[in-house]
């Protein structure tokens, strides 16, 4: 029976995933929260690895150091750096680090050494979002170390990387697992796009009191709550399209 890790993020992308399972229970495993279920013959885990390159580099680890698995997919969301549209899929071919020194509070954009992904993985993922109807992106998906926050920054990451994705776990995901020799694949979700703002920098409010720092942010510019309520729509329905991706993936993966 095949074991398959996913690694997400955050609580609400793991619930994205996890919502695809039957017989699910929380488990610690290595020292990592995760949720232990099956779809069809395969046992899944989903992995809350938590926000950011080395909280993931860590969680990743950990768990694949304590629990054998056949095949590792980093799951979630991601920045479309192409022309597309929220909801659209982003299968990566490599997965490559932004390295080097941030300016100006921006991601840097020279990249580290890509690491490719499983092509069969791939190809099964883009046939399924194909088939039910969702966009798709295929090709090099760029993991950097914060927020990629205005259009300006992320044309300039599009341009100089040639990505067509852009989040900030899967390069330290794949690094974990080309470690160990386990196959790995790249299945996000676009939750904002190219050519649009974030409402929030959110580079402010990630550490462990960021929603007080949100909500002093919407305080001191009000305007900022119809960018917020159209953003949760868009990410509601990318959350709605992970589920549908991955049901479909877990289904028909061997």
């Amino acid at each position: 029976m095949p074991r398959i890790a996913v690694v997400a993020a955050t609580r609400w992308e793991c619930k994205a995933v996890a919502s695809t399972l039957s017989d699910g229970r929380a488990r610690l495993i290595g020292g990592v929260p995760c949720l232990d279920g099956r779809r069809g013959a395969h046992q899944v885990f989903v992995v809350s690895a938590g926000v950011g390159p080395l909280q993931a580099a860590s969680a990743a680890a950990s768990f694949l150091d304590a629990c054998a698995v056949d095949v590792v997919l980093s799951a979630g969301y991601a920045c479309l750096l192409a022309e597309g549209a929220v909801g659209d899929v982003v299968v990566a071919t490599e997965v490559a680090p932004l390295t080097g020194d941030q300016t100006e509070n921006q991601c840097p954009v020279s990249t580290g050494a890509a690491l490719p992904c499983e092509t069969a993985l791939g190809a099964l993922a883009a046939q399924v979002a194909g088939q039910r109807k969702h966009h798709v992106h295929a090709g090099r998906v760029v993991s950097g170390p914060r927020v990629a926050v205005t259009t300006e920054e992320k044309r300039r990451i599009a341009t100089e990387t040639g990505a067509v994705g852009l989040d900030m776990e899967s390069a330290a995901i794949a690094g974990a697992a080309a470690e160990r020799r386990i196959p790995m694949g790249v299945v996000r979700v676009a939750s904002d796009v190219l050519d649009e703002d974030l409402p929030l920098d959110f580079n402010r409010c990630l550490g462990p009191y960021g929603w007080m720092t949100g909500v002093a942010l919407c305080a001191r510019r009000p305007s900022r709550l119809i960018g917020l309520m159209k953003f949760r729509r868009g990410v509601s329905a990318a959350t709605t399209v992970l589920t549908d991706v991955y049901g479909g993936v877990l289904d028909r993966y061997e």
